[in-house]
């Protein structure tokens, strides 16, 4: 039976709610503000701060994804997820509604929603033929819905009544404090009158099936004068009490038939549909910032999973500054990133500056895509499958609880070790960078043997040279600058021993603070 696009054990117990930590270390946050934007009126964070638990949700979520990217299925539940929004809209219309007939209308409104969302779904799925087990059995249980009479016999009524109340029209005159209605005249479209006399009533509205995007205009009445599509307010002027009572003694099995709908049909719209809308989001926001940052010549990729394998990425980048300088492609440096056989740790060195810190996000970013079951920023990727992800970056000191920088940084720190879980992936940059290079020296190296021995995977970013020292499972890595001109950072990271050199020269001649430089500027203010 069909309950999860999400999670092919349909149970939410299955998974773990992602650290916030992480999340904002890695900059996965402002990746998930960005893809919020493409899916606006649905709670796109909360589909994305849940971890798998299990190794086989990665592949449930790989297909379903791939089997939307094709037109005809993003098209249909692209559709499906805007009428079953309006749905939930008249929804919630009908707890606020004092006035009977407005709620039993509006409860009608809402099937007929739900019955043009289903059709459409249903039409693409029967149409694209979908190939993941996800969307497969969506259809079956789609398809026995469709088999069933009382199902039939609901989509029979709704789109029957349907009918009724859209060959309602009528001619409303307004001459001073009088009024007059004249039914069932010709139906004739004074949008565009209306638009030049009323221009700051009209709003742009999103294109609705095959039709071109229009202006929607606002109801002049200031409030629901159309029970079928309320514009502004819920409540009722005078004049649209009057209106209404004129429709009901002039079409009184019309609405004698409403109220039949909503006894008959009183249990409403399908909860697993309901729940099916939400799910969706999370692969249709993927898909649009997709598409935007591929069109940007960034490109992403659907990666190889496995229990235990190789770790490699070819021509990973951060995928937030991407998102964030996309006008500028050239600046976003890709790396490779490649654990061999035995290798559990990075430890990554080089000057400030130097691509380090982005370096590393791009890697927990790219676990965590792949982990819920996404496409990665890279050229190719093969993944072993990691139980989760932990990070620690470098924090400022607390002026709230009083701690300086080292004790921040331990009590942050304490959780992480004691966590008693492997086959995590570790991003640490630059700690203990307050401590004395003896002891952060020590520090690290008691860290990073924690993690290898836990069968953790990871990077450990720090300007401690001597971490770098290659020992079983650790692995040297640098971040490079110019061979002709060591101020110009080239932003590649390389697999190399640690060079020994700093780099903090060439930052206090930047900024100008040389030792020559300071006396000058001392000399011209009259200090020394």
């Amino acid at each position: 039976m069909f309950r999860s696009i999400l999670d092919f054990e349909t149970d939410d117990l299955n998974q773990v709610k992602c650290s916030t930590n992480y999340m904002q270390d890695l900059n996965l946050d402002q990746i998930i503000r960005d893809l919020q934007a493409r899916r606006k009126g649905y709670d796109i964070a909360s589909l994305y701060e849940r971890y798998p638990k299990n190794y086989a949700t990665i592949f449930w979520r790989q297909e379903v994804l791939e089997d939307l990217k094709r037109d005809r299925l993003f098209e249909g539940m692209d559709r499906f997820s805007a009428h079953m929004q309006d749905a939930r809209i008249y929804l919630s219309y009908i707890r606020e509604s004092e006035y009977p007939l407005q709620r039993k209308k509006w409860f009608f409104d809402a099937s007929a929603r739900f019955a043009v969302a289903w059709d459409y779904l249903y039409g693409a799925l029967k149409e694209a033929d979908p190939r993941s087990r996800g969307l497969r059995l969506l259809y079956e249980y789609m398809s026995e819905k469709e088999r069933s009479d009382g199902f039939q016999q609901w989509k029979r009524d709704t789109f029957a009544l349907k009918e009724q109340f859209d060959q309602m029209h009528y001619c409303l005159t307004v001459v001073r404090d009088r009024f007059s209605i004249k039914l069932d005249i010709p139906l004739e479209d004074y949008s565009d009158k209306i638009r030049v006399l009323f221009p700051e009533k009209c709003r742009p509205q999103k294109a609705d099936g095959n039709d071109a995007a229009k202006d929607r205009l606002d109801n002049l009445l200031h409030s629901g004068l159309e029970l079928i599509s309320p514009f502004e307010g819920i409540h009722l002027s005078y004049m649209e009490h009057e209106i209404i009572e004129v429709f009901y003694k002039c079409y009184p099995k019309t609405f004698q038939t409403l109220e039949e709908y909503e006894k008959t049909y009183q249990n409403g719209i399908d909860p697993v549909m309901l729940r099916l809308e939400q799910e969706v989001q999370y692969y249709l926001s993927f898909i649009l910032y997709e598409r935007e940052m591929q069109s940007y010549g960034f490109l992403l990729t659907k990666p190889q999973i496995l229990r235990e394998g190789p770790f490699v990425l070819e021509r990973v980048y951060d995928l937030a500054l991407a998102g964030k300088n996309y006008e500028t492609p050239e600046k976003i440096v890709a790396n490779e990133a490649h654990y061999r056989e035995g290798e559990r740790f990075f430890v990554l060195t080089g000057p400030n500056q130097g691509g380090k810190t982005t370096f590393a996000r791009s890697l927990g970013q790219s676990v965590y895509l792949a982990m819920m079951g996404l496409d990665v920023p890279a050229a190719s990727a093969k993944l072993p499958y990691f139980s989760g992800i932990l990070t620690h970056f470098s924090v400022e000191e607390s002026m709230e609880t009083g701690q300086g920088k080292l004790r921040e940084e331990l009590s942050r720190l304490v959780p992480m070790m004691h966590s008693q879980k492997s086959n995590q992936f570790v991003v640490i940059n630059e700690l203990f960078t307050t401590a004395a290079t003896y002891d952060a020296y020590i520090m690290g190296r008691k860290v990073i043997e924690h993690f290898v021995n836990n069968g953790c995977t990871g990077i450990y970013v720090t300007h401690i040279q001597e971490l770098a020292e290659e020992k079983e499972g650790i692995v040297s890595l640098m971040a490079t600058v110019d061979a002709l001109d060591y101020h110009k950072r080239t932003y590649q990271i390389l697999r190399k021993p640690a060079e020994g050199i700093g780099y903090a020269g060439d930052i206090v001649e930047k900024y100008h603070l040389t030792y020559g430089q300071l006396k000058k500027r001392m000399q011209e203010e009259g200090l020394a």
